[in-house]
């Protein structure tokens, strides 16, 4: 391919699709295609008519101010980020990722006031930084390949930006542009060192990707919005836990904020409640031992069999169809389908036991317990096919299996249970003729005497959860509803235990009959184990009156409020793009030619030159000036050194750009001359 002394509309299309994949690998990697549509062809939008613009300006002294156009685009559509995140599909980026809204509105931004050589340059810094954040999550397999081909199209848009540069600085001072062809300024000035920057970058990512992924790994789980399975504390808050806390549920903790993020769509027969997990043992701060991972002895493993082929022709999860530690007398077998939009399930969720998988039979593992554990063996896009039973008729007795009578003691623990909790349950439930109708009683208690509020405050230190929202604040969210049922049941002899999953919500139906499942939606209730029925759920904030005020950003914290993080992350993001245009300068600026000692020591004198006017006039020479508009620039503040300043542009320019390399008498010249103009600075200027 020849090159172009000028700019040609394939500069603008490599910057133009730099912009485009960065945009759409941040959205696809949180599964919202319809997002990433829409930011890569906002950016491809602006590009294009960033190009017609240039065109049209290309004669006109305004091209000349493209940069301060730049900014002034950069920081309105920074400052006005969060009103453009909220009009964007499918909910723009979650709070947690405004980031990713800051860097691709610099991004389409950029790609607008993108008429010459510098600001084309430009767009590219936040899309670096926009695949960053790709790498961190490592959800979305493409984004390697589209980060390359980003590499690959920067690294030509900058040869070309660089040799079109060099070219434009040697035709201005009247030499042959041939020059750039021979010996050392071949490399200098041809497209090789880009390449090979670029070419270090890729294998430098390729090294450095861990490196890079663990070090982020703080920044990357707070934005997993999309990933409950590895986050599930608090129940409203699933994102914010990691692997280690799973063990552990507090309670109590505070405001929730609430996710409208979609979670993952559903299709199922009717709105219900899906669990995940559930907990057994209850302390001061909340509740421990998951029941999927409760200790092997407690629980005897009777059956060792392979699975085999279900009713449906899927995996038959269990050999009496339902487990055994779940075994229903009579049920419904209710077909489920999730889509996971960016969510990884590690358990699969359903209303009761599921009982066969449509898939691989490497992607499921039973428990003892009977929860069906998770493992994906394709994307974390393939829907999961299963079917779970849901019992009929109405239960009475809450009596355990013998498979489960190992944990009979745990699932009654009344320990924990203070003495007015204890004697509110028996008060609540006297009347009650039997374990369901006493289940029932607690249930209604709670909701009828409560209220749901989810800036409910944070329980005071060193009260109990339970006994301080029953009978002093009165006000909480679904995690203490669930602890208050639960613990009541055991103060009157049933078998309980805290669970948190999603809750359907009947608003949420598609066109198509799915349903759409929220962050929001995750939740968490009581269950009780009655014989023939398995557990049961008794979710208390269904009869609740819900307080929650709406969103007040005056009534939170400073730092969390949106404008805040906003202003934050604006400023954050604007000092980056300053420290990395400024480093790359310096960079270049310390790129010595290759050569013997003379040249060398000729190009220090050049630096200590420039240097020397840069203190003097407080401002640096620019990448695209030569020496001499440098210079001639700064000639009015130079004062009487002006003259010696030209004199030494004149040697310098004689020296690197003339058949005759400088010599060491010319050097050795040229080192006088700097000491002089360097005393001469310091003289003051006659009035």
């Amino acid at each position: 391919m020849k090159f172009s002394p000028h700019r040609t509309f394939l500069d603008h299309l490599l910057a133009i699709m730099g912009g485009v994949m960065a945009t759409y690998a941040i959205a696809a990697s949180l599964t919202k295609m319809t997002l990433a549509l829409t930011l890569a062809g906002a950016a491809l939008f602006a590009g294009i008519i960033g190009y017609f613009i240039s065109t049209k300006l290309k004669d006109s002294k305004v091209i000349q101010y493209d940069g301060w156009v730049c900014a002034v685009l950069c920081l309105s559509a920074v400052f006005a980020t969060r009103t453009i995140n909220s009009i964007l599909p499918e909910e723009g980026f979650p709070f947690q990722l405004f980031a990713a809204t800051v860097l691709s509105m610099l991004v389409i931004a950029g790609n607008l006031a993108a008429w010459r050589d510098a600001t084309l340059l430009f767009p590219s810094l936040p899309a670096l930084a926009l695949f960053g954040l790709v790498g961190t999550f490592d959800t979305y397999r493409p984004g390697t390949i589209l980060f390359f081909a980003f590499l690959i199209c920067v690294a030509v848009l900058y040869a070309r930006v660089h040799q079109r540069v060099m070219m434009e600085r040697v035709q201005r001072l009247g030499f042959d542009p041939e020059l750039l062809k021979k010996d050392r300024w071949r490399w200098m000035a041809g497209p090789g060192w880009a390449f090979a920057a670029a070419g270090s970058i890729i294998l430098l990512s390729l090294a450095g990707a861990p490196v890079l992924r663990q070090s982020l790994s703080g920044v990357s789980g707070a934005v997993r919005v999309s990933l409950p399975n590895e986050v599930q504390r608090p129940p409203q808050s699933p994102q914010n836990a990691s692997q280690e806390t799973q063990a552990e549920q507090m309670i109590g903790q505070g405001p929730r904020t609430q996710s409208g993020a979609p979670a993952f769509q559903i299709r199922i027969d009717q709105p219900r409640l899906l669990r995940t997990d559930s907990y057994i043992s209850y302390g001061r701060r909340g509740w421990s031992s998951p029941f999927s991972r409760f200790p092997e002895e407690a629980i005897p493993w009777r059956d060792n069999r392979g699975f085999s082929t279900g009713r449906y022709g899927g995996v038959q999860l269990f050999p009496n169809r339902v487990p055994e530690s779940e075994p229903l007398k009579e049920w419904e077998e209710i077909q489920i389908t999730i889509v996971p939009t960016g969510m990884v399930f590690t358990q699969l969720p359903g209303p009761g036991p599921v009982i066969e998988y449509m898939g691989s039979r490497r992607a499921v593992q039973r428990t003892r317990t009977g929860e069906v554990l998770y493992q994906a063996t394709e994307t974390v896009m393939s829907p999961m096919q299963f079917y779970a039973a849901v019992p009929l008729g109405e239960p009475t007795t809450s009596i355990l299996p013998p498979p489960l009578q190992g944990l009979a003691r745990p699932l009654r623990q009344t320990d924990r249970v203070t003495e007015r909790v204890r004697d509110l349950a028996l008060e609540v439930t006297k009347d009650a003729m039997t374990d369901y109708e006493k289940a029932l009683a607690i249930t209604r208690y709670v909701a009828a005497n409560t209220k749901y509020n989810l800036q409910a405050p944070a329980v005071p230190f060193g009260n109990d959860p339970v006994d301080h929202f029953l009978f002093e604040s009165q006000e909480g969210y679904c995690d203490l509803y669930g602890s208050s049922v639960a613990l009541m049941a055991r103060a009157v002899g049933l078998h309980s235990r805290y669970t948190i999953g999603w809750l359907i919500q009947p608003t949420q139906r598609n066109n198509d009959g799915t349903y759409t499942v929220r962050m929001r939606d995750f939740h968490a209730w009581a269950e009780i184990y009655f014989e023939d029925h398995g557990w049961v759920a008794f979710d208390a904030t269904e009869g609740a009156q819900d307080i929650s005020p709406e969103p007040n950003s005056a009534a939170r914290p400073l730092w969390e409020n949106e404008w805040f993080v906003t202003t934050i992350t604006a400023l954050g993001v604007g000092l980056g793009l300053v420290l990395a245009f400024f480093g790359l300068r310096s960079l270049i600026s310390k790129i010595q030619p290759r050569g013997d000692k003379v040249m060398l020591d000729f190009h220090r004198s050049q630096t200590k030159f420039q240097l020397l006017i840069e203190k003097k006039t407080g401002h640096p020479r620019r990448f695209s000036q030569t020496l001499r508009e440098f210079v001639e620039q700064s000639s009015a503040q130079l004062g009487t050194a002006s003259p010696l300043a030209f004199d030494l542009v004149q040697q310098y320019e004689e020296g690197f750009f003339s058949q005759n390399q400088a010599s060491p008498e010319t050097v050795a010249e040229t080192k006088v001359k700097v000491k002089e103009f360097a005393q001469k600075l310091k003289e003051k200027t006659p009035l």
